[in-house]
């Protein structure tokens, strides 16, 4: 699990969740589930005293859970591992990117990546149920969940569409500009010239 735990954007209870869950299905189902910014969250108050008690999975007598401080991706993904993660309106996560360029099972909730054919480990949102059984799926059917690099070319800055794309946009921004300029300095004109009236007949 690699979320910032920043705010609500970018978090990992919702995994956290899942994980328990799939844990009190099949323990055995997965060796160890590391959560990469976890410090951020395991230390606050609300956290200790009243969600970590309800997920038993992450009792240490079980060794199965771990809260781990950052680090970065390719020292996270060293070892064979899923990636588990969740989003609120940040479904082009560059860490997404990183790990479907590298051929890392990435059970999401993009509906960004689900548009364009990454859906086999897509859960819906915030169903935890459901989340558990593309987990499920991603670790019995490893291989065949690692080739996503073709496409997220759909999404790299050497696609010829995103850089088309971009140039209108700025160009776009360009001309609305010129537009707004011209019509400020309209604008600006016509107040001295009311304001020169106002004067001469004063």
């Amino acid at each position: 699990i690699m979320e910032p735990n920043l705010n609500f954007c970018k978090s990992s209870l919702i995994p956290i969740m899942i994980v328990d869950q799939l844990w009190r299905i099949d323990p055995n189902s997965f060796n160890k589930c590391y959560i990469v910014n976890g410090d951020e969250i395991k230390d606050k108050n609300y956290f200790k005293n009243n969600l970590q008690p309800s997920f038993e999975s992450m009792r240490p007598k079980y060794e199965k859970v771990y809260f781990c401080p950052r680090a970065s991706f390719n020292d996270c993904v060293k070892n064979k591992c899923v990636i588990l993660c969740h989003q609120c309106h940040c479904e082009l996560n560059y860490v997404y990117l990183e790990a479907l360029h590298c051929n890392i099972p990435l059970i999401h909730n993009s509906n960004a990546l689900k548009n364009v054919g990454i859906d086999e480990l897509y859960y819906n949102n915030l169903s935890v149920f459901d989340g558990v059984e593309k987990i499920k799926f991603a670790l019995n059917n490893y291989e065949t969940c690692t080739n996503y690099s073709d496409k997220i070319k759909l999404f790299s800055s050497s696609n010829e569409n995103n850089v088309n794309g971009y140039i209108k946009l700025v160009e776009k921004a360009i001309e609305t500009f010129k537009e707004n300029k011209i019509k400020l300095e309209e604008s600006a004109e016509v107040s001295v010239e009311e304001s020169t009236e106002v004067y001469t007949e004063e």
